[in-house]
């Protein structure tokens, strides 16, 4: 029996180390090539979806677990359709070892005991360029699921259908992202907030005048020293509060294993119906975490 991925609740540290060279990337639509993730899929009834109302009804779940590589071979194929804006060449998404463990959740819980392997073919995957919230990029990659994919005892009304799933979220190369940014904002923040908290303690300890020697001067003027620190320290907070508010929380995403490249650690899992020769649904079946894996 194969181990259960939890991965929401795993946490990737950003690798400083490697900050300076990610930015001097130039081209960031390879950035996922040959690159392997551990996905787990958590199938079950969410908000706004279009699947039949007694699907999921109960609240249970299903969790799929399989490992994909993003391959850098060219996929024939125009999955996306048209009307999706400007992406890059789709490529062949390769599902490792060509199955998925599926475990029953009751209630939402991810020990729902043993499970059952499925066969689930390779898909493919490409990058949405300025589709997603705030006009910054999507990945989106699918599998094929051979048959319908269900765990018994949760009550048979949660199940995966057979055929393609997809799976999208957020895809964002680091040289065009703030997260760099962001880390020297935090390291300067640092500083100054070290500094500020040496000087209160200093004035506290020992009086105002005795902090002279920490400026050179006999009679420095210490309030203005403070408020300085405080603007700088401010200016920088206000930065950081920008960054966040346009991209998500460095908490919010995982990094490949070189780190040149972040997904966001959740996203919405699909399936694609076809209506008509101009219309296409995509019904909602749940949602995801990931995390990156040596190849």
């Amino acid at each position: 029996q194969q181990e259960v991925v939890a991965v929401a609740r795993r946490k990737v540290s950003y690798p400083e180390e490697i900050i300076s060279d990610a930015m001097e990337r130039k081209d960031d639509l390879d950035l996922l090539d040959d690159t392997r993730w551990k996905i787990s899929l958590n199938i079950g009834r969410e908000p706004g979806t279009w699947m039949p109302k007694t699907w999921g009804a109960s609240g249970e779940r299903l969790l799929l677990n399989l490992e994909v590589c993003f391959s850098p071979e060219h996929l024939y194929e125009d999955f996306l359709g048209n009307g999706v804006g400007v992406v890059a060449s789709p490529k062949i998404c390769r599902v490792v070892d060509g199955e998925v463990l599926a475990l029953a959740a009751p209630s939402g819980d991810d020990d729902g005991g043993g499970g059952q392997t499925f066969r689930v073919k390779d898909g493919g995957w490409s990058v949405l360029l300025e589709e997603g919230p705030m006009n910054r990029d999507l990945l989106r990659f699918y599998v094929e699921i051979e048959k319908d994919v269900s765990c018994g005892g949760v009550g048979g009304d949660v199940y995966c259908p057979a055929g393609r799933i997809y799976c999208t979220c957020e895809y964002l190369p680091l040289h065009r992202t703030t997260v760099s940014q962001k880390w020297e904002l935090k390291k300067k923040l640092g500083v100054l907030e070290r500094k500020l908290n040496g000087l209160q303690a200093k004035m506290k300890d020992e009086g105002q005048f005795s902090v002279a020697k920490l400026f050179g001067s006999e009679t420095p003027d210490v309030t203005n020293e403070l408020l300085k620190i405080r603007k700088e320290a401010q200016t920088i907070k206000n930065k950081l509060t920008h960054a966040s508010d346009t991209e998500p929380a460095e908490d919010l995403l995982q990094f490949s294993k070189k780190g040149d490249v972040a997904l966001t650690n959740g996203g919405s899992v699909c399936r694609k119906i076809k209506k008509s020769s101009i219309k296409t649904e995509y019904h909602i079946l749940g949602k995801f975490d990931l995390l990156a894996v040596d190849s």
